[in-house]
């Protein structure tokens, strides 16, 4: 149980599908922490869905609240406010998990069936050990001015002859900004996509070897393989001490180079190689050509901040994680579970 539970909000202008929250679950699920996932529409699959939940029936439930399929049945229901209010304000307010995620709270809140005042009385009335996650499209003022955490996801689809000879059949995605999710993004297209029975590996070029909340989860997924080989944060450290921080990065990229020639993934996460390359520890003109010649069928997923321009011409998808509010500004430390 977390000691202090706090509200996180993730916004986005675009389409896009936010998959923060969902690698927020699979953190949690490795701490032993218990998350509950409330979808308000019938966004990716089921099927994937329901996989994840079977890997770790004690630690992750998911709920499919389709509003738009049953809006007249529940509109009618429990006095006008539906089912789905009294299901999602009952696990909140009582602290039944963890975490408790709602997802697409933009279409609820279109519906109807939720107004902006039942949402903020759910905030409020949060149990104080439960960690509140909204994502949707668009959230109200009210609703951000409560949460701890804010981040905007501003999605840039790359267009242009830089990219015309690129191969059509994969992505090349780079999250990157100064806003929370960048990882914990890429951690849920992963599980996502793995539960779909597509092999995925991510290689984290900065973080230490440590038993971190994802790599305990991960290691009980069959087609979900996280390798971390770094030496850790590499901010401020001394000239003397960088050429450790090189040599890992290198040994990281060649494991890459290795991986992405057997063709036994579908999707590769480059964990903060944005960093490794902002600090020099790689080329970005050797980053940038392993996109532009990257095979047909393969995903590649870069994150990490200061993404460097030349990388980004060859991308086929930039996303920014912009930081609105942080609680590492209240003096809110990182916690075990949530952030690692």
């Amino acid at each position: 149980m977390l000691k202090k539970g706090l509200i996180q909000a993730y916004t986005t202008p675009s389409n896009e599908f936010n998959f923060a929250p969902i690698g927020l679950c699979l953190r949690a699920a490795g701490r032993g922490l218990r998350s509950v996932i409330f979808r308000f529409s019938n966004q990716g699959t089921v099927q994937a869905y329901n996989q994840a939940t079977s890997y770790f029936p004690q630690y992750l439930h998911s709920a499919l609240i389709d509003v738009c399929a049953n809006r007249s049945k529940i509109r009618h229901t429990e006095s006008g406010h539906g089912a789905a209010l009294s299901q999602v304000r009952k696990t909140v307010v009582q602290g039944l998990y963890d975490l408790v995620v709602l997802l697409d709270v933009d279409v609820v809140l279109a519906s109807g069936i939720v107004s902006e005042q039942d949402l903020i009385e759910i905030c409020q009335n949060k149990g104080p050990q439960s960690e509140l996650i909204l994502s949707g499209k668009y959230l109200p003022k009210s609703v951000l001015s409560i949460a701890d955490l804010v981040t905007n996801m501003d999605v840039q689809p790359i267009k242009g002859d830089l990219i015309e000879n690129l191969p059509r059949a994969s992505q090349a995605e780079i999250i990157t900004g100064n806003g929370k999710g960048k990882t914990t993004y890429a951690l849920g297209k992963a599980f996502l996509t793995s539960c779909s029975g597509l092999p995925c590996l991510m290689l984290q070029f900065i973080k230490s070897p440590m038993r971190y909340g994802e790599i305990i989860a991960a290691s009980q997924l069959p087609h979900f393989v996280v390798k971390t080989m770094g030496k850790g944060f590499i901010y401020g450290t001394a000239d003397h001490e960088k050429d450790k921080h090189i040599d890992a990065a290198r040994q990281a990229w060649e494991e890459f180079k290795m991986q992405l020639a057997s063709g036994k993934y579908r999707l590769i996460i480059l964990d903060e190689i944005n960093i490794a390359t902002s600090y020099n520890l790689l080329e970005a003109t050797e980053v940038a050509r392993a996109l532009r010649d990257r095979p047909p069928g393969v995903n590649l997923l870069l994150t990490g901040r200061n993404a460097h321009p030349d990388v980004i011409k060859m991308a086929t998808t930039v996303i920014e994680m912009q930081e609105v509010k942080h609680p590492f500004h209240k003096g809110i430390k990182a916690r075990k579970g949530i952030e690692f």
